[in-house]
């Protein structure tokens, strides 16, 4: 018991504009979701750039920091070495005076 079922040329031409429409309303819809997608693409995008710049900008930060301790650290080290130098020059200078007068002193005896 099969029923034919039996359209019209108006009730085909009215099926033929909702397939349509449908299927235009669902390009737009795609459409619309492949565009919000690319804002959310672009909005990633742009997040990771700005948290690469930011961690660059920390890199140069922290870089300098460090070689401003580096120099300062460096500097106090040199100064030392001068004066320890200074000092051992002077000891020197000392001791060869102390032995002069040593031997003075055991001449004159």
């Amino acid at each position: 018991m099969t029923q034919k079922i039996q359209f019209k040329q108006k009730d085909l031409a009215v099926i033929s504009e909702a397939v349509k429409l449908s299927a235009q309303d669902s390009e737009n819809k795609i459409r619309a979701t492949a565009k919000n997608f690319q804002w959310w693409i672009a909005a990633v995008v742009l997040v990771c750039v700005l948290g690469f710049l930011q961690l660059l900008v920390a890199y140069f930060q922290f870089t300098s920091a460090t070689y401003r301790e580096y120099s300062q650290k460096k500097e106090s080290i040199d100064l030392t070495q001068k004066i320890n130098q200074e000092l051992l020059n002077q000891n020197i200078k000392n001791q060869e005076i102390i032995i002069e007068l040593e031997k003075q002193i055991l001449n004159k005896k």
